[in-house]
């Protein structure tokens, strides 16, 4: 992952959302926005799969976590390459309109996680320790703005795609 104020850090936050998250109780999986969703919801005993970005001062985190029943090493690993060729996809083929897509989930998640005072407070305050200024939402709209196809591809090359991972079991 990145930094909180890398330029890549917005292009990373929204390349989670072509991912996504999921969970054996939701009603969808063939039928999921998530491409990946789609592809590993009824393969390998998946029970519950989740994407994250953390964005720190000066360092990130960025990956998936994912509960499995995991009766094999097959099982596992198989997730585990899927969710590579997914990097690999968006590495290398993001098109304009998965970005649309993400763009809007990302602006959903976003604006639901600033619906109350406190929840606004806390964006602000990590906004002024991690970069020293205030960012009103409308140059955070202009920013989504300027991220296309082009960008999630750099990002993801730079930052995610053929770089060695960490595994926990």
């Amino acid at each position: 992952g990145v930094g909180y104020a890398h330029k890549d850090a917005l292009a990373l936050q929204i390349a989670n959302q072509f991912i996504g998250q999921w969970d054996v109780t939701h009603a969808t999986s063939r039928t999921a926005a998530s491409r990946l969703v789609q592809k590993i919801s009824h393969d390998h005993g998946l029970h519950n799969l989740q994407h994250f970005n953390i964005n720190y001062k000066d360092t990130g985190l960025f990956g998936i976590y994912f509960v499995a029943d995991a009766h094999d090493l097959n099982d596992t690993s198989g997730i585990m390459k899927s969710v590579a060729h997914e990097w690999k996809h968006l590495a290398s083929a993001a098109t304009d309109e998965e970005v649309a897509l993400a763009k809007n989930q990302f602006r959903t998640n976003l604006y639901q996680s600033l619906e109350t005072n406190a929840q606004k407070a806390g964006f602000n305050a990590k906004e002024l320790l991690y970069t020293g200024n205030l960012r009103q939402l409308s140059d955070l709209e202009d920013q989504i703005q300027k991220v296309n196809a082009g960008v999630i591809r750099e990002a993801i090359s730079r930052h995610v795609y053929d770089r060695d991972l960490a595994a926990v079991g």
